[in-house]
């Protein structure tokens, strides 16, 4: 059956009360559990286009990519491929999360993709302002997370938490800054930095989908710096994935 998909702009976003979540948990790492909580938990199939326009707002590069998210899965595990714009696949990025050990990653590259060498998370994906470490929101995971305060983001009330790495997430920041809208418990925003404390790259979630009662990303700007450009992501397609044999 198909998934039950409402198209939500963050600008605009407007909660019943049935959603309304209870008293703030006492810890920035319990509101990151109920982000997490809120993410796709069935197979989906997704598939989208990356897109990086320079200042002027001229196009200057088209990618396509895809989604594998089973992200409810034991272990959690999604694998995320990039193509051309006539669908050959470039390169490919495989994410398991088993809760006692850590991230595991395998990359290939070509079209059939095969093993290869991965490169840094933090590297840009060919030429574009989003990193492997952006599209796959690996900074969702990290354990050690802590209040830096509260915001408004375009009209609505959000946490600021601040996240850190551990060992076995590969550092691909020093730390990042999320913004994590109260009512909905959904990153609408998020700055890295290095390990000298300099912001190194700004996201901006403008819309996003929800699927039965949890959330997912429809539309994010990223933008590097210093900023030569901004890369837009925005998914086409989320439909539930076919059983496998």
């Amino acid at each position: 059956m198909k998934a039950v998909v409402a198209i939500i702009a963050i600008s605009v976003l407007a909660v019943s009360g049935a959603e309304q979540p209870e008293e703030p948990p006492s810890s920035a790492r319990e509101i990151l559990d109920s982000v997490l909580a809120r993410l796709p938990d069935r197979p989906l199939d997704v598939a989208g286009d990356l897109t990086v326009r320079g200042r002027n707002g001229t196009v200057l590069r088209e990618l396509k990519f895809d989604m594998m998210l089973r992200w409810g899965g034991s272990p959690s595990s999604a694998r995320y491929t990039i193509r051309d714009v006539f669908g050959s696949e470039l390169e490919q990025l495989t994410v398991i999360r088993n809760p006692d050990t850590g991230p595991e990653y395998e990359y290939a590259a070509g079209d059939p993709p095969t093993p290869a060498r991965m490169p840094p998370l933090t590297a840009s994906i060919r030429e574009t302002d989003m990193s492997w470490a952006d599209l796959c929101l690996s900074f969702l995971w990290w354990p050690h997370a802590g209040h830096a305060g509260q915001d408004m983001i375009r009209g609505r009330p959000c946490f600021m938490i601040d996240v850190r790495p551990s060992d076995a997430d590969r550092a691909p920041y020093a730390r990042v800054r999320l913004w994590i809208d109260k009512e909905i418990r959904m990153m609408v925003q998020a700055e890295a930095f290095d390990a000298e404390d300099r912001s190194v790259r700004r996201l901006w979630v403008k819309s996003v989908r929800k699927i039965d009662d949890r959330w997912m990303i429809r539309d994010m700007e990223v933008e590097a710096v210093p900023v030569v450009h901004r890369t837009r992501l925005r998914i086409q397609e989320a439909k539930d994935a076919e059983p496998g044999p």
